[in-house]
């Protein structure tokens, strides 16, 4: 049995990509070719990629944006990409729990402000709408801000109900009741889990993933890619290894149009994967520190909250092995100038990695 599978790590860590739009070959669509810009072609200093579409397949040519006075390339697909200024950082973005200097700095979901370098939320028992309301420690039940529930408290609907460290595993007889906040990354191998439904992926256990198993799900063992990198044209051509217990069941990954000169296709990693197992690692580090417990339930793994109370080296791995992982059928073969220009928030994590 094959069964789908799509990498949602970033998406779920809230991890930035910058102006990213993966292309898949499995939607027919034509893989372009991403290449460096030859010095006999003229750009001018406001284009940090040029898009040709006049021959069989359409070409990048990136380069580095040359003006100090915009040197941000906004990326377009279907065109050529434009230097910016500097993004002007946002107002407004920080929430409940989240550090800040002036009232400016938090979302509206602080309603009391910024006190003491920190946006204010709801308090116990203070009215909310919803979860993002309240201030860390707090959910938003009842239209009220509640403590959230300990490991092994029943009675959640979301992990949001559960404190920063747990998720909600539901029961499937009485969800209102049986319900219950387990530590991520905390149910063995082949043990029943409350659901599976977001294409194989529960952090609950201790994988990372899930199967159906007859009637019920189960965690999984971190299946892995038979090879790497692997080269395909659909996803069929990305299949993981196979769990014993489950008996002839794989995974299927994507097939991702990468970042490289030759219009290659690659496939998605898997959990089992030394790049994915490196990311599991640092996610699991976090959510082992005090500094998940300051943040709003809703934020427990946005990047901003996470970067406000880790120290400098543990946020840097977390960003760059994260990224790794997610964007890696983009990385290969992809040149230092296409990931610098096409994938800026990538290019920026790993160049902190490796000075820092």
């Amino acid at each position: 049995m094959v069964v789908e599978h799509f990498i949602i790590f970033c998406s779920l860590l809230g991890v930035g990509l910058g102006f990213f739009q993966p292309v898949l070959k499995d939607e027919g669509l034509q893989c372009a070719n991403y290449t460096c810009k030859p010095s006999s072609m003229q750009f001018t200093n406001t284009t940090c990629a040029f898009y040709d579409n006049s021959g069989e397949q359409p070409v990048f040519y990136a380069h580095k944006c040359q003006s100090v006075k915009a040197p941000f390339c906004y990326t377009s697909f279907i065109g050529n990409s434009t230097c910016i200024r500097s993004p002007t950082a946002p107002l407004h973005t920080a929430w409940p729990g989240e550090k800040c200097s002036y009232t400016e700095d938090c979302s509206s979901h602080a309603v009391h402000g910024c006190l003491n370098g920190v946006c204010q939320g709801s308090e116990l028992n203070e009215s909310c709408l919803t979860h993002d309301d309240c201030n860390p420690g707090l959910r938003c039940l009842n239209q009220t801000c509640q403590p959230q529930l300990p490991v092994g408290g029943v009675g959640c609907s979301t992990d949001n109900d559960c404190v920063n460290g747990a998720g909600c595993n539901p029961s499937f007889d009485n969800p209102s009741q049986h319900s219950a906040c387990y530590p991520y990354f905390s149910i063995s191998n082949h043990f029943p889990v409350g659901d599976c439904s977001a294409i194989n992926t529960n952090f609950l256990c201790n994988s990372g993933i899930c199967q159906t198993y007859g009637t019920v799900y189960e965690c999984m063992n971190p299946v892995k890619s038979p090879t790497l990198p692997n080269k395909c044209q659909s996803g069929f051509d990305c299949l993981s290894t196979q769990d014993p217990y489950f008996k002839q069941s794989q995974l299927i990954g994507q097939c991702v149009c990468g970042y490289n000169k030759d219009a290659q296709s690659y496939c998605s990693l898997f959990p089992g994967d030394d790049l994915a197992q490196k990311a599991m690692k640092s996610l699991v580090k976090w959510i082992q520190s005090t500094g998940i417990q300051k943040c709003n339930t809703n934020r427990r793994f946005n990047s901003a909250c996470i970067q406000d109370y880790w120290g400098k080296r543990d946020y840097i791995d977390y960003m760059y092995y994260s990224l790794s992982y997610q964007l890696y059928p983009l990385l290969v073969d992809a040149e230092d100038c296409v990931q610098q220009t096409f994938l800026a928030g990538y290019y920026q994590a790993k160049k902190e990695y490796f000075i820092i």
